[in-house]
């Protein structure tokens, strides 16, 4: 009754004459003003017949599930952000599971959902949780099941989600917490063409926490057109690596699993230049992703100068860090096993040493075996050595066979240490103990 009457004042004020014009404009003013009182009395109301249904459940000792159900769905979102406020850890969990069964059937649910994450003045921590249900574990969007949506509806959410969560993204004045989850989100959950423009754009964001976010979601998105907006932030950074690592660490790993062959140059000299141990580990992370058998060296020349690093914690890292680059491409490594050239023989086997081990030994034995008639004898000793590193059995029989015909003392003297590693000692030439 009231906003009828306020209207029929507002009606009877717009026909006055002009002299009475002021007086029209404060009766549309006092009018608006009890429009508001009256909506903020209802959202009160609201708020706490929401408690009053928690509290009469708790008193009737109902369990927390069972509490919820008698909830709506509009005060259901309430309770979560006032949980997530209070940081009740079981509420906010209990609410979640709620939500999630409610969905199944309920696509109204998902655009509560988005309203709530596009409202900025909603506590951060409570839109990050409704950021991370978007998705679900398999990467797929959290919608109902697709027979109970109407035609195109399914389609419909996806497009408002994807393009309220540009615009998130791209309002600077927005939370850093929500944009950096709002850039992985849309990495899991769009490839467009668009939304690799948005990510790419905010790659420049002055929030370190926000674009180097934005570097991982293209990453996500896998699109090698991002490659080139993604080498060109990366040389604006490459002077001074050391003053962004978390947005240079992702930049480098997603042009790494790009395979872009144009990063190459700059990725080296950024882990030649860094003094952070985890931008130098990003950087040799990245070369060994590209998969390139001509970065098999590169990598093994970075392993080789870790001693830069004056803590052994972070020369342990970094040396892990090489390690397992060079796992990464462990079946190339193999492969230059079987290069007849004598120089590039010998890098490969020192390389497969220092993999301490292989996952497809028997394609190595195969390679290895044939350098164990070579006639340099820096190959093959460096072959006996590293065979004798291999768990497989064939590998004894292998190294008592070769010193059958082995006529250097030198390698001798090798064939016999290597067998004492494995159980088998050697005496005046003969097998003495073996176990």
């Amino acid at each position: 009754m009231l906003i009828v009457k306020n209207r029929e004042k507002v009606t009877q004020s717009s026909r006055l004459s002009n002299n009475h014009k002021q007086d029209a404009c404060d009766t549309i003013t006092k009018g608006r003003d009890m429009m508001k009182t009256t909506w903020f009395l209802l959202l009160l109301f609201t708020f706490f017949l929401s408690y009053c249904h928690l509290a009469i459940a708790a008193e009737s000792n109902l369990p927390l599930p069972e509490t919820l159900q008698i909830i709506d769905d509009s005060d259901m979102l309430k309770v979560l952000e006032q949980a997530v406020i209070e940081n009740k850890s079981d509420m906010v969990f209990a609410v979640i599971m709620e939500l999630r069964k409610r969905w199944e059937t309920n696509p109204a649910i998902g655009d509560m959902i988005l309203e709530s994450i596009d409202d900025k003045t909603k506590n951060e921590s409570y839109r990050v949780i409704l950021l991370n249900e978007l998705v679900m574990p398999q990467g797929m969007v959290r919608v109902p099941e697709k027979r109970l949506m109407a035609p195109g509806q399914q389609e419909g959410y996806q497009k408002r989600m994807v393009k309220m969560l540009s615009a998130r993204l791209e309002d600077t004045n927005d939370s850093s917490a929500v944009r950096g989850e709002i850039a992985i989100s849309l990495g899991v959950i769009d490839k467009s063409t668009e939304t690799v423009r948005v990510l790419a754009r905010t790659l420049k964001d002055t929030d370190e926490e926000v674009s180097s976010r934005a570097a991982f979601a293209l990453k996500l998105v896998g699109d090698k057109e991002a490659a080139p907006d993604l080498l060109l932030r990366l040389k604006e950074l490459m002077n001074n690596p050391d003053e962004q690592p978390d947005l240079v660490r992702r930049i480098m790993v997603s042009l790494g699993r790009l395979e872009d062959e144009k990063a190459i140059e700059t990725t080296q000299s950024i882990a030649q230049k860094t003094n952070i141990v985890e931008v130098f580990g990003s950087a040799v992370h990245s070369l060994g992703i590209m998969h390139k058998p001509q970065l098999i060296s590169t990598i093994l020349d970075l392993w080789n100068s870790t001693d830069r690093f004056s803590f052994s914690a972070d020369k342990a890292m970094a040396n892990l860090s090489c390690w397992s680059a060079m796992r990464e491409n462990e079946g190339m490594i193999i492969e230059m096993l079987n290069n007849p050239t004598p120089e590039i023989a010998m890098r490969a086997i020192q390389k497969v040493q220092g993999l301490h081990g292989v996952d497809d030994e028997d394609t190595a034995i195969d390679a290895l075996q044939k350098h164990l008639a070579s006639h340099d004898q820096g190959i093959k000793i460096l072959a006996i050595q590293t065979l004798a590193t291999f768990k497989s059995s064939i590998i004894k029989e292998l190294l008592l066979e070769a010193r059958k015909t082995e006529m250097d003392t030198t390698v001798l003297n090798v064939l016999d240490n290597s067998l004492m590693r494995i159980g088998v000692v050697i005496i005046d030439g003969k097998v003495i103990v073996s176990y």
